[in-house]
């Protein structure tokens, strides 16, 4: 048996210890036997599902690495959007260039120069250049939890520097001018722009909405499901797991009554395709003469003019999904009281015309 008990002056405690192969073994101390009972469990079988010939030569190249994280990691506690996402940048930015390269003797250095030529070669923004090495340093990361490698080689590589943007929206006029074109000329499709715009619902979120999730009485849409477009499935959660519910303002509810009205599906936009929702969009505000945006910036349009309408921060992260408030505090600076009066707390003493202070020529003051 390869769990050991021992008697400590305060209590006992429950040693494990694995045998890997023939050179190595791995070892963990529980407060509690049952803990230590499962984690031998865990590594067993994490030990067994691992070939025989990179157990014995303790070896393992990225690409078998990947294959294994994928199989083991990945599409267990991944959404599958994520999970494809991952294997185009596995199969385009990462083993055609480290595929072959031994866990054992990668290096920051050869991680360094693969970031540089991937972004040089295939002239990648810094941000796509900086998810693919998120990936590799995620993969690293397990390999060492997983004790097939000692250290993550990553760890220290310092990603690309980002410039961070302002992100685009909509003002409240060109909003109104969007839905007034969008209402007399795509009439199928003014809900879902009015819905997006008032509530700042993700185009996951709107391609999954069902009729069950909006409360005419409460007047409240509940989110709880996505439609992913790369499986063209439904899931039963949105993108942080966590189920919220959006306010219906008078004007939706009034477009959301009439939907309901003509409607003979489960879904609200059953007809929208959401897969060519961006090039859709884009036609739109083209034709409605403001400029075009993203299916996403939608989103903040909503919260940009919530913001400048007086709305509350912490409304506003209940109202977005948003787990933190830091995602949220994006949109702060477009509140009409954000930091007016904040400098009075500054008194130099020069508010007085009689108390100018003058600065000797010279005195470097």
């Amino acid at each position: 048996m390869s769990i050991h008990k021992r008697k400590k002056k305060d209590g006992v405690s429950w040693r494990v210890i694995i045998q890997v192969n023939a050179k190595k073994q791995i070892s963990k101390t529980f407060a509690k036997k049952i803990d230590a009972e499962r984690w031998e469990s865990g590594q067993k079988h994490l030990i067994n599902s691992v070939p025989a010939h990179m157990q014995i030569q303790n070896k393992m190249t990225v690409a078998q690495l990947a294959s294994h994280w994928l199989k083991h990691y990945a599409v267990n506690h991944k959404a599958e959007s994520s999970v494809v996402r991952d294997r185009q940048f596995l199969k385009h930015q990462i083993l055609p260039y480290l595929g072959s390269k031994d866990l054992s003797s990668l290096s920051p250095r050869e991680i360094e120069f693969w970031l540089t030529t991937i972004r040089d070669d295939q002239e990648l923004s810094v941000k796509t250049c900086n998810n693919a090495l998120g990936l590799l340093r995620k993969m690293l990361n397990d390999a060492v939890r997983w004790q097939f490698v000692a250290c993550n080689p990553a760890s220290s590589v310092r990603p690309f520097r980002v410039v961070q943007k302002d992100f685009e929206f909509w003002t409240m006029d060109e909003s109104r001018c969007v839905l007034s074109y969008a209402r007399v000329h795509e009439p199928d499709d003014f809900p879902v722009y009015a819905t997006a715009l008032s509530t700042g619902m993700r185009r996951g979120e709107l391609g999954g909405l069902k009729w069950d999730c909006v409360d005419f009485s409460l007047k409240l849409i509940t989110v709880k499901r996505t439609y992913c477009d790369h499986t063209d499935k439904l899931k039963e959660s949105t993108k942080n797991k966590l189920i919220r519910r959006i306010p219906i303002n008078r004007d939706l509810l009034a477009i959301l009554v009439e939907l309901k009205r003509t409607s003979t599906s489960d879904y609200l936009f059953p007809k929208y395709g959401f897969h060519n929702a961006p090039t859709r969009l884009r036609k739109l505000a083209e034709a409605a003469g403001v400029k075009p945006l993203r299916f996403h910036d939608m989103r903040h349009t909503f919260a940009s003019n919530f913001m400048m309408a007086g709305g509350l921060i912490y409304d506003l992260q209940k109202i977005l999904g948003h787990q933190t408030i830091t995602m949220t505090e994006r949109y702060s600076h477009l509140s009409p009281t954000h930091l007016v009066g904040k400098t009075e707390i500054l008194d130099f003493g020069v508010s007085e015309t009689n108390n100018v202070i003058h600065f000797a020529a010279g005195s470097g003051s």
